[in-house]
């Protein structure tokens, strides 16, 4: 019988201390991949404007190149206004929108890492019981 005990302690302890060092990655993680991703909002607006600001220059110097300066001004005209829509968008607004995204990923990231850390912490007293379970058996014999 206390070979069976011994076992099946043994057993629990080993799954309930993988279960607890997995639950620990997974929130360290997790924590880690969305702090990234709020970072990388930012790189990916300023390569949008980027891409967009190229585009506008290559009209403008495709124009230029084709001789034709009544293409020219349209393409300038366009340009202008595009670049104040999108200085208006995300200069006020789109500060407030990556505000408010860049806070509900920080806060999916502490509920989240909460809980798995939480169930480390079971995991974490379900082996501490298995091998208290372990030693009383050894001592009894």
């Amino acid at each position: 019988m206390v070979a069976f005990v011994m076992f099946w302690a043994a057993l629990f302890a080993m799954c309930f201390f993988v279960a607890g060092t997995l639950f620990k990655a997974l929130a360290s993680a997790l924590h880690a991949l969305l702090n990234f991703a709020v970072s990388m909002v930012a790189y990916i607006v300023f390569l949008v404007l980027l891409a967009l600001v190229s585009a506008a220059l290559y009209e403008i110097v495709n124009a230029i190149l084709d001789g034709s300066i009544s293409a020219l001004l349209p393409s300038i005209v366009l340009t202008l206004v595009g670049g104040a829509i999108l200085v208006g968008l995300f200069g006020g607004l789109g500060t407030l929108i990556l505000g408010v995204i860049a806070g509900i990923i920080e806060l999916v990231s502490q509920v989240v890492s909460t809980v798995l850390e939480g169930m480390a912490a079971i995991c974490e007293k379900g082996y501490a019981k298995a091998l208290n379970m372990i030693v009383k058996r050894i001592e009894r014999c």
